[in-house]
This record gives structure tokens, sequence and C-alpha cells, in this order.
């Protein structure tokens, strides 16, 4: 089961070394997923992929060799919605999970099996900044926590089950 854990340097480096050994292994691919609550509701940002309209998410992105999942959690909420470090903090690790891929996925990127999910609790104090890029993401939206299993009921069983099980660290 996932477990919160605060942030700090140690365990920062902790994740980055996980994150290494998955680049030097190729058999899943290093993900970071940002699950963004918005003050003062709770709401999280849910996203829709461009490739899958029945997929839904929280903003993620994988981890380049050599990058920090810190580097890459700023990254990637600048690519998929515009958004700069001011409107975020980084509040929480939340745990990492494996997720096998679907069979016509297998080997993309070079990685064997599939993906190593790492979780991480955001604040948004800034959520009127969010703007979706339509060529990372097809839409985004706000749900309140009690809205989750509904929301992300299109979303393949397996990754939307690992989702809702790190969305409950939330409250």
């Amino acid at each position: 089961m996932p477990e919160r854990e605060s942030l700090s340097l140690s365990v920062i480096d902790r994740i980055n070394l996980r994150v290494h050994d998955a680049h030097v292994l190729k058999e899943y691919r290093p993900v970071v997923v940002a699950l963004i609550a918005r003050e003062p509701d709770g709401s999280v940002l849910l996203v829709q992929s461009t490739r899958d309209a029945n997929d839904w998410g929280c903003p993620q992105g994988g981890v380049r060799v050599g990058e920090t999942v810190t580097v890459a959690l700023v990254r990637e909420l600048h690519e998929e919605l515009l958004l700069g470090p001011q409107a975020f903090t980084i509040d929480a690790y939340l745990g990492e999970e494996d997720l096998a891929a679907e069979s016509d996925r297998v080997l993309k990127r070079g990685f064997a099996i599939g993906k190593r999910y790492f979780y991480f609790a955001l604040t948004c104090s800034r959520p009127d900044d969010v703007v979706i890029n339509a060529v990372e993401l097809a839409a985004a939206r706000w749900v309140h926590p009690r809205d989750f299993a509904v929301a992300l009921a299109t979303t393949r069983p397996a990754k939307r089950d690992m989702l809702l099980r790190h969305l409950r660290l939330l409250s």
C-alpha cells in the first residue's frame, strides 16, 4: 500500500537513485506523476490524454536520463499545463508503483516491461494559471475527491486502481 512521506533531501536522493536504477535496468520507464490539489477546496486536477479520450489521469511524464525527479516535475508541469514553479509547491512523496504496459506498448522507448510511476502530492496556489498545452493534453478539470472514481471510470482498470490508491493519500 502506498504511503505519504514528507519531502527531505534523503527522500529525494532515494527516489533519484530508484529512477537511475530504472534507467539502467531498462525494465520500467520512470515517470513522475503530479497529484495537484487546488486551494482551498482540495479538488485535484485530472487531465485527458490526446491519444485516448477514455484515458483520464493526473499530469505525468517520463524522467530523462540524468534528470532529477524535481526537475522532471517542474518540466512536465510547464510542458503540459504551462505552469511555472511559482504556481505550485511539492508537498510530499506518495510512493511508487510499477505497471506493466499493454501488449502493444511493450518496448516503447526501450523499456521491456512497462512504467514505474513516482507519485507526488502538490498544491496549486494559482489554479487560474492552468492552461493545457493541446499538443500534450485534450482537456483538464478539477475534481473533488468524492468524484474520483466516477471521473476515472473510463481509464484502463489497472491504471485507474493504481491512481485511486495514491489519490486517497491526499486527504
